[in-house]
């Protein structure tokens, strides 16, 4: 079991360590880029491009844990822990967008993501293998917020352009330096072969 959560924990270092840099930039540079992209008019979606981007890491996560299922010949389980998904989505559309409009329609979003999310990671955890999620994420979120702080110190002395050349190139040099990325062996294959024999 430790072998297998190893190289589980492994995958998920390794879509984490580029997900959460992105995400983090996306977070630290949404005025900048809605201005580039769209113009000042749309400055008032940072707020919802914000929420996006945290959906970006859940999205993510969801979607390797469905893998996982499905590798692991668990189909029908992981289509009913999908379903509640779309009803909490549907559910929130009706509740929030009167109100709220576009940012309603991103905060039901997120959280039918995060549902989805959470079920996944309990079934997988009680019935596949254990995995830390918060140990696995600890050293991509931490290299971002340290490469977010030092771009904020510096926001007075460089462009936005400028700015996000630093910040990519910190994330990258720091998460290679401390091996956030790493290449596993076939044992992750082995895994979930032999969990869909279990099955």
């Amino acid at each position: 079991r430790t072998y297998e959560r190893h190289a589980c924990e492994t995958l998920f270092s390794n879509l984490l360590a580029l997900t959460i840099p992105l995400s983090v930039g996306l977070l630290l540079f949404a005025p900048s880029i809605l201005r580039l992209l769209f113009g000042a008019e749309f400055f008032d979606a940072v707020l919802i491009l914000r929420i996006l981007t945290v959906y970006l890491v859940i999205e993510s996560l969801d979607t390797m844990m469905a893998v996982l299922l499905k590798a692991a010949n668990r189909q029908n389980q992981d289509i009913r822990l999908y379903l509640a998904n779309p009803v909490c989505n549907v559910i929130l559309n009706i509740l929030l967008i009167p109100t709220l409009g576009g940012l309603g329609a991103a905060l039901a979003k997120l959280v039918s993501g995060t549902t989805s999310l959470v079920l996944r990671y309990r079934y997988i955890s009680k019935n596949l293998v254990s995995m830390n999620l918060v140990r696995v994420m600890a050293t991509s979120l931490a290299v971002s917020l340290a490469a977010a702080a030092v771009v904020l110190a510096l926001k007075n002395q460089l462009d936005p352009l400028m700015l996000g050349v630093v910040y990519v190139a910190l994330c990258v040099i720091v998460l290679s330096m401390v091996h956030c990325f790493t290449v596993e062996d076939p044992g992750i294959a082995v895994y979930t072969s032999d969990a869909s024999r279990r099955t």
